[in-house]
């Protein structure tokens, strides 16, 4: 098992939306599984219909805690990032898009009821690798078997890990089990590439690492010569 938790990549500027919508997430599970009401408001957010309290609120809502704690994990790893880039105002703005989309293509591939931010994350890592594909994670792992038991660290590409995630929800597609929203994984992933390909043609924000327009760019002019 690995476990992303660096980018080497610096921020522009202090993330406080991402910050913001973590905590929301918490806010959420602790209303959920502690509060009075919190099941009547559970059976409302989840993703069952084309309506935006579904689509929207149902990124909010985690089964357990593990569910929630990896989620909020990589959102902290990677969104961060995403944040110093495109901002604090636009980034709550991305991250509802990247929600209501991931859940719309859940409901038109899948349709079943489904819960979690993973979309969402599955969409800022589509961001990182339109924004930053030269990026490095770095990760921990932990092997066991029977009495073998080894861990550490090492940086691994950020293309290969959305790369190992993508495959990885391909399998589940067509040999099932684990009972995961792979199609609301891909959609997000999808939506983050969409995301990052307007933010980066129109210019609403300007990365400050090489983009994949740039290494697309620089493999044309090496053509030229």
């Amino acid at each position: 098992m690995i476990i992303p938790y660096k980018l080497d990549q610096p921020y522009a500027r202090l993330p406080i939306s991402n910050f913001i919508i973590i905590i929301i997430n918490f806010i959420f599970f602790l209303i959920i599984h502690c509060g009075f009401w919190g099941q009547d408001l559970f059976e409302e957010l989840v993703l069952n219909e084309y309506i935006f309290t579904d689509l929207i609120g149902s990124s909010f809502l985690h089964g357990d805690f593990f569910h929630l704690f990896f989620n909020m994990f990589y959102l902290w790893v990677f969104g961060n990032f995403i944040c110093s880039i495109v901002g604090n105002a636009l980034y709550p703005v991305i991250y509802v898009f990247l929600a209501c989309f991931s859940s719309l293509i859940h409901l038109v591939m899948d349709g079943s009821p489904a819960i979690g931010a993973s979309g969402v994350v599955y969409g800022i890592l589509g961001l990182c690798i339109v924004f930053a594909p030269e990026s490095r994670v770095k990760v921990f792992y932990f092997i066991i078997i029977v009495f073998f038991i080894r861990a550490g660290s090492f940086f691994i590409s950020s293309v290969w890990l959305v790369l190992l995630k993508f495959f990885l929800d391909i399998s589940g597609i067509f040999f099932g089990g684990g009972n995961i929203a792979h199609f609301a994984h891909l959609g997000g992933l999808l939506g983050g590439f969409i995301t990052g390909f307007i933010i980066l043609t129109f210019k609403i924000s300007e990365p400050y690492s090489k983009t994949i327009l740039d290494l697309v760019s620089t493999k044309n002019d090496r053509r030229r010569f």
